[in-house]
């Protein structure tokens, strides 16, 4: 299943830490004992990643409801790992007035 491969490069590029040959076992193992994730993060990624591996390897078809949750679950992981962007200043300062 594609979708596990982007969100695993995903999270390899976000915290700078390369595994690409790993198996998805040895890649949760490593994230088990980081503290770049929460522990619901790391329990939402363990099954997400779990699922993505039935489907690629063991051929199963999930229902549309199954798909729909695996989605769901990938945008929420990216979503609460990315980077907070700096917020722009809402009001522009006022000019001062330098003609008397």
């Amino acid at each position: 299943m594609l979708v596990s491969g982007v969100i695993r490069v995903y999270l390899e590029e976000r915290f700078d830490w390369h595994a690409p040959e790993r198996t998805t076992e040895e890649f949760l193992d490593q994230f088990q004992s980081s503290p770049l994730l929460s522990l619901n993060q790391k329990r939402s990624l363990a099954n997400f990643l779990t699922q993505c591996d039935l489907v690629k390897f063991a051929r199963y078809e999930p229902a549309e409801p199954e798909l729909r949750d695996l989605y769901e679950v990938g945008v929420r992981l990216v979503d609460e790992t990315a980077p907070t962007a700096v917020a722009a200043p809402t009001e522009t300062p006022a000019v001062l007035n330098t003609q008397a």
